[in-house]
Formats: structure tokens, C-alpha cells, sequence
């Protein structure tokens, strides 16, 4: 009968551990690995420099980008994929991105990229600063549209 019992014991302890890992394993965590999706999706890395001075530098903005259907970028000139928005003024720069897989495959690519404003100005005549914070969103050849993401603010100051 000792035996039963102590058997019973250790049954229902494996019984109740396995059932904590379960409900461990079944909750998602906010930071857990997302879905796979045909939606591109990008993060904010850096902007450089924090400081410029108008009309004279060139800013430089990089962001990770993750496309699981490798439909990112485009090979036709013409066509803008990759847009960046001055919240100031709601001024929007359009760039292309060139295609960064094979033609007709649907691998995962993930990357850096880096998004190069030639030059900016201050947008109020009498400013001698500002602060400027870029919105940045790209598009697949799908048209599916990543999030948006916001730079870091930087400084424009008179020159």
C-alpha cells in the first residue's frame, strides 16, 4: 500500500509540473518571436548625426527590415518603395529600394538598410533650431505596407 501511495505521489507531481509548463509554454510573451507574415516589417536603428546644420549635411537614417515572402524592393527605376516623411511639415522623400531577392522566389530576407537625406532646412523663417524627427514606412512589390517608425529627433540649426 506504501507503494501505491508513493506512486501516486509522483504521478500527480508530474502530473501538476507538466501542466505549469503548458500553461508557461502557451502564454505569449509581448517580445516573442513574431508571426510569419507577407507584411514587411522594419525597426528604427539610428539616425546620424544628432546635429545638423542647414542646407549642409547629410542625414543619415538606417533601419532593420524583415520580409518573409522576399518580395522587398523592385528593379524598375521609376518605381518608389521606401518613403520618409519630415513630421514637420509633413514633407514625404521617396526612394527605391532595388529588388534584394531572386525573381519569383519566396525566401525570408531580413536586412540593414541605410536611407540617405541629402540635405534639410529649417522650415520656420525665424528658427535658428529645430528639432526634426523622420516617419519611415516601405512597401513590397505586393503593396503590402510595413508599420511606420519614427527616428529619433535631431537638431537643425541655422547655418
Amino acid at each position: 500500500m506504501k507503494t501505491l501511495g508513493y506512486f501516486v505521489k509522483n504521478i500527480l507531481g508530474l502530473l501538476s509540473i507538466s501542466l505549469l509548463s503548458f500553461a508557461f509554454v502557451s502564454c505569449k510573451e509581448t517580445g516573442a518571436a513574431p508571426e510569419k507574415s507577407n507584411v514587411p516589417s522594419i525597426v528604427f536603428v539610428s539616425v546620424t548625426p544628432n546635429e545638423v546644420a542647414e542646407y549642409s549635411e547629410k542625414v543619415v537614417i538606417r533601419i532593420k527590415y524583415r520580409d518573409y515572402d522576399g518580395d522587398l524592393g523592385e528593379n524598375n527605376p521609376n518605381v518608389k518603395n521606401l518613403f520618409v516623411t519630415d513630421k514637420r511639415n509633413n514633407v514625404t522623400y521617396q526612394f527605391r529600394i532595388p529588388q534584394l531577392a531572386p525573381e519569383g522566389s519566396t525566401i525570408p530576407i531580413t536586412g540593414e538598410l541605410p536611407i540617405e537625406i541629402d540635405k534639410v532646412a529649417l522650415i520656420e523663417e525665424n528658427n535658428t533650431e529645430e528639432s526634426l524627427v523622420f516617419d519611415v514606412y516601405l512597401e513590397d512589390r505586393a503593396k503590402n505596407k510595413s508599420n511606420v517608425i519614427s527616428t529619433s529627433p535631431i537638431k537643425v540649426k541655422k547655418r
